[in-house]
């Protein structure tokens, strides 16, 4: 459908937006990228568009690409869990996520209640696994084991994850 409305529009932005979403999910990095870039080039500043984008360009290996984006996103987005777990999702595309780890535990230390940010950290947890599966089995285990512990708090914390089976970003841990 998205489609349609481009072929039809160009300008749709809208459209363009659910594209760049689909192909962010399906992992189709070029054309992710080339719609992530439009948006960001013709509408107001939104951080989900950085943040597909770093991990966009961390997965092609576009590694100084991926951490100007981090940049961006880390200025105009306010939470620092929100920062903390996309430094680690970039940084385990970089080999290199060690020091994020650290950044995003002592944040999960400071905010044990928030069952939002636990759950956006099990999230980036299990992204970093899946991105470590194939390179470091056993980092990728002790992450995934993680997420899953993560998870267990932000549920024991009230929030209401019924929605999970849907969240792409556990397919690792499912």
């Amino acid at each position: 459908l998205a489609q349609a409305q481009l072929d039809s529009d160009a300008n749709d932005l809208p459209a363009r937006s659910v594209r760049a979403e689909a192909h962010f999910y399906l992992e189709n990095n070029e054309q992710s990228l080339a719609d992530l870039s439009a948006l960001i080039e013709r509408t107001p500043p939104q951080p989900v568009f950085y943040r597909h984008r770093a991990i966009v360009n961390a997965r092609m290996g576009n590694f100084d690409d991926a951490r100007e984006d981090l940049a961006q996103f880390n200025d105009l987005s306010a939470s620092a869990t929100d920062h903390a777990c996309l430094d680690v999702i970039v940084s385990a595309y970089l080999d290199d996520e060690t020091d994020a780890i650290k950044r995003l535990e002592t944040l999960i230390e400071e905010k044990s209640d928030d069952d939002s940010g636990l759950f956006n950290a099990a999230c980036a947890y299990s992204v970093a696994s899946d991105v470590l599966s194939e390179k470091e089995i056993t980092k990728s285990k002790l992450y995934a084991h993680r997420a899953i512990s993560l998870l267990q708090q932000a549920i024991a914390s009230g929030g209401d994850y019924s929605h999970m089976q849907e969240t792409a970003e556990l397919d690792a841990i499912a």
